[in-house]
């Protein structure tokens, strides 16, 4: 079996989970923006308004990547919860300073590339299409397949073995010796992830 890779952090040596960090650090940073602190932003944090936070900040004028400082989405993006849903906080920034979107399927784009680091910037912020904003990632190299993804919990050799053994060991077998759900072990199999891996037609 391949070797899995390890935590990044220093004294961790727990299997990677996401963007090369544990299940437990890649949540702490998820949550607070720092992955070693054991109460990385005090205390009190939690008592701050997430909402005041944006209005202070609306005028920032720097380059320099703004980090939201409260919760975030499980893809890093920043998280705040207006009229009782939940929505991104570049979102609501991006309409304080450029107005409503033009449409609903418009959506707040990062010029840095850097929205799943929690950026807030308003200088970074713009509207674009679903399109463009798909276009913007892969640009900034965000769309990276297979090991190159930050989030991979699986390496190319992981991938090549799971696809050997379809139909010679059970799927949910598979998925407690990798690590993963059994939907994914069935999507990799199925080649319809990982496709970077998937052999050249002829």
């Amino acid at each position: 079996m391949a070797t899995k890779r390890l935590c990044a952090v220093e004294g961790c040596g727990k299997p990677v989970y996401g963007h090369g960090w544990c299940n437990g650090h890649y949540h702490r940073w998820k949550r607070h923006g720092d992955v070693k602190s054991a109460v990385p932003l005090g205390p009190n944090r939690h008592k701050k308004d997430p909402h005041g936070w944006l209005r202070a900040n609306a005028g920032y004028l720097g380059d320099e990547c703004l980090i939201w400082p409260f919760c975030r989405h499980d893809n890093g993006y920043a998280r705040i919860t207006i009229k009782g849903a939940s929505t991104t906080a570049s979102r609501v920034m991006c309409e304080m300073l450029n107005g409503p979107a033009p449409s609903p399927e418009h959506e707040a784009a990062h010029s840095c590339g850097n929205g799943r680091g929690g950026c807030v910037t308003p200088k970074h912020l713009r509207w674009a299409t679903t399109a463009e904003n798909a276009a913007d990632r892969t640009a900034h190299g965000m769309d990276c397949p297979g090991m190159r993804n930050g989030r991979a919990k699986l390496t190319d050799a992981d991938v090549l073995e799971i696809r050997r053994l379809r139909g010679v060991a059970r799927q949910v077998d598979l998925a407690a010796r990798f690590g993963v759900n059994q939907a994914g072990i069935s999507s990799i199999q199925l080649g319809k992830k990982w496709k970077n891996l998937l052999p050249e037609r002829n």
